[in-house]
């Protein structure tokens, strides 16, 4: 895109983070980002994430293996939501997981 649209380079850095990438999800999320719709960009990013979250459950093997993704999904680490979060206070986890999974069941239903 930005070769086309602006002759222009990206680092290579950058680009390995792309990688996997297809045309046209950043043509998609480009234009969108360009229009303003956020709502489109969320909600397509939430249904790639949800796509590979669910193709990588179905190459685990065992239902041990199978719940611990699971769990691991639904409740990451403490780590992961103190940074993703910006909890200032760790006494506050307990509220952000359980905000976390309602966020995520509201969600759900709504893109249902």
């Amino acid at each position: 895109l930005c070769n086309d649209y602006f002759s222009t380079q990206i680092d290579s850095n950058v680009i390995s983070d792309l990688k996997g990438t297809s045309l046209y999800d950043c043509n998609y999320l480009f234009f969108n980002y360009l229009t303003c719709n956020h709502t489109a960009i969320e909600k397509h990013l939430a249904e790639k994430s949800l796509k590979f979250n669910f193709l990588k459950f179905k190459q685990i093997k065992g239902l041990q293996n199978k719940f611990r993704f699971v769990f691991s999904f639904s409740f990451p680490s403490k780590s992961y939501m103190l940074k993703n979060y910006e909890i200032k206070h760790q006494h506050l986890l307990f509220y952000y997981y359980t905000k976390r999974i309602v966020s995520l069941i509201i969600k759900k239903q709504y893109n249902s």
